[in-house]
């Protein structure tokens, strides 16, 4: 009887392991897991579309050498070395180059994952692309400094108040 009750119990676990593993694989975001030295322990499917290289290929190697510029590789073993010393989760921003040659923007969130004495043995990496973003920002300060100009160079005087009656911008 011990043995059945036993033998449930490992089956639920082992149900639960697999719909957690499922769920990990098919995140919408890039998952990675590496070591305390950067290699790459594990991946979702999602990291094989910045990585361009797949699932099976990519365990043992760095992550920098699949992911970062060689500008942010150093960079990125400092964020490990912080997360290690301060045992916090780290954001970091970094460009990275697409299959078809045109920059990207990425936050990579590295979480320290933990074993039963409470040290750091790994970490989770979730990448999100931040691309659209950051495209948006770049042309909305592009046409705020081209605003600027136009404003700043009109021989008319331009100026705003507040509903008080208050100044608030007056061109020069």
């Amino acid at each position: 009887e011990e043995l059945i009750d036993l033998n449930n119990r490992f089956s639920e676990n082992e149900k639960k392991l697999y719909e957690k593993s499922y769920m990990a694989d098919n995140f919408f975001h890039p998952l990675v897991i590496v070591n305390l030295f950067g290699e790459v322990e594990w991946s979702n499917k999602a990291f094989t579309n910045i990585s361009r290289e797949a699932i099976n290929e990519v365990e043992g190697k760095m992550f920098t050498d699949l992911f970062c510029e060689k500008h942010t590789m150093e960079t990125f073993s400092d964020l490990i070395r912080q997360s290690v010393q301060s045992g916090k989760n780290i954001k970091y921003e970094l460009s990275y180059l697409s299959e078809t040659q045109v920059i990207n923007w990425a936050e990579l969130e590295i979480q320290p994952i933990r074993n039963y004495k409470e040290k750091i043995e790994k970490f989770i990496i979730v990448i999100k692309n931040i691309s659209n973003e950051k495209r948006y920002k770049l042309q909305l300060k592009k046409s705020e400094e081209e605003y600027k100009y136009i404003i700043d160079n009109i021989s008319e005087v331009i100026f705003q108040t507040d509903t008080k009656g208050n100044w608030t911008f007056l061109n020069n």
